[in-house]
C-alpha cells in the first residue's frame, strides 16, 4: 500500500478555529469548509473521492495517508481539541470499514504527552 506522508504540527494548535485552519491549509479544504465535526468527517472521507472537490490532496482507494502529528498534547487546555481530531479520524476510517475498504488515515504521533 502506498502512503501518502503528511506532518501536522501541533504546537501552535491552541483553539478549534486553529485546528480547522491547520487542516484545511493541509488538505486543502473548500472556501464554504463548516469547520465543525460533520463537515470534517466529510472532508477527510473525500481523500479518495476528488470528484467531491473538498480537498486538493487525493489517494485511490488502494492508497492512505500518513499523518504525523508532531507535539500533540492531552493538557486541560488543549485535550478537547486532541480528542475532537482523534475522534473524527477514527469515524473516517470507521466509514472505510463499512465500505469494505483499507482504513484511510493512519496517524503517527510524535512527541505525544
Amino acid at each position: 500500500m502506498k502512503l501518502t506522508e503528511l506532518t501536522l504540527d501541533f504546537s501552535t494548535i491552541k483553539t478549534y478555529d486553529d485546528l480547522h485552519q491547520k487542516l484545511t491549509d493541509l488538505f486543502g479544504f473548500p472556501d464554504f469548509y463548516g469547520k465543525n465535526y460533520p463537515a470534517l468527517i466529510d472532508c477527510l472521507t473525500s481523500l479518495r473521492h476528488p470528484e467531491d472537490g473538498m480537498t486538493t490532496i487525493h489517494v485511490s482507494h488502494d492508497e492512505a495517508i500518513l499523518l504525523q502529528i508532531s507535539d500533540m498534547t492531552f493538557d486541560k487546555a488543549t485535550i478537547g481539541i486532541s480528542g475532537f481530531l482523534l475522534a473524527a479520524i477514527q469515524f473516517v476510517n470507521y466509514r472505510c470499514m463499512l465500505a469494505d475498504e483499507k482504513s484511510l488515515i493512519y496517524l503517527f504521533l510524535d512527541r505525544t504527552f
